[in-house]
């Protein structure tokens, strides 16, 4: 804190890691300005999401980097766990807005009552997020993502480091779901030319794919305008911010009110400038 404070509060020279610190810290913190911005931040996306008219277009939007949304099946890069020498692509099994696959089964303790409130709280940020029809489509994104549950590994299973580790060609990944538009999805994350991933839960993929082309392109505009007011509701105005965090502060994680925003600002420049200001440290 005392340095992003110090840093916040100075002259620092255009385009240095001190002037990117400072920006992203009183930027965050500027509960004003981020309030009279509204939706404009992410209303491109939302727009673009909204035109979508194929499946193709879907995978390739929500592949595309810097686009915070989610969707069932997921790349990233990350060292190769058997040869730690080189970097590798994963794919792995996403999607879902509570935390995992047994939200979304069990039908014990409080789980039916969760899946209650998290219905109701997609209606909520819909609405909030000028979305139109929300009732429909909170309920419509609820029982697309129990289908993706229904098609993740247990987490038991995911923590086996030999049945997580499947490489494959791109022709092996395209013979999982042959309909699926693989090649578009790679392309438009960037990593077109790699020819070999890492694939984690290998099982699931076929079927994750499958789903996804068969189900209407207008559930899913409305499944990535969801996750991309969620995702971006920390940075979005105080409404939305507060009603995300009913949800995933208070009923999920038990969390009686939120942080202080600077606590909050200094997380997350630590996270998207973690390194720069360990520069500064050091």
């Amino acid at each position: 804190r005392a340095i992003v404070e110090e840093l916040a509060a100075a002259a620092n020279a255009p385009g240095s890691n001190q002037q990117k610190i400072a920006d992203y810290y009183n930027s965050f913190l500027n509960q004003d300005a981020i309030d009279a911005l509204g939706l404009a931040p992410i209303q491109p996306e939302l727009s673009e999401a909204a035109a979508l008219s194929t499946h193709e277009q879907v995978v390739r939007f929500a592949a595309r980097p810097g686009v915070a949304t989610n969707f069932p099946i997921g790349l990233y890069v990350t060292l190769d766990a058997r040869n730690p020498d080189r970097y590798v692509v994963g794919m792995t099994h996403a999607g879902l807005g509570l935390p995992e696959r047994e939200y979304y089964r069990r039908t014990d303790g409080d789980f039916p009552n969760i899946r209650t409130q998290y219905v109701a709280h997609i209606e909520r940020m819909l609405t909030l997020g000028g979305q139109t029809d929300a009732h429909a489509k909170a309920r419509a994104i609820m029982a697309l993502e129990t289908q993706i549950a229904e098609r993740h590994w247990a987490i038991a299973d995911r923590r086996e480091r030999d049945r997580t580790y499947n490489p494959k060609s791109r022709a092996q990944i395209r013979a999982l779901a042959p309909h699926f538009p693989w090649d578009a999805g790679f392309e438009a994350q960037g990593v077109g030319d790699v020819h070999e991933i890492i694939v984690a839960e290998l099982s699931a993929m076929g079927p994750l794919a499958n789903l996804v082309v068969a189900t209407p392109v207008s559930t899913w505009r409305a499944y990535l305008a969801w996750h991309l007011i969620r995702n971006n509701a920390a940075f979005l105005p105080r409404t939305l911010d507060d009603a995300n965090f009913d949800f995933y502060g208070k009923v999920l994680n038990g969390q009686p009110q939120q942080r202080e925003r600077w606590k909050r600002s200094v997380d997350q420049v630590n996270t998207a400038l973690g390194e720069a200001i360990g520069q500064i440290y050091v």
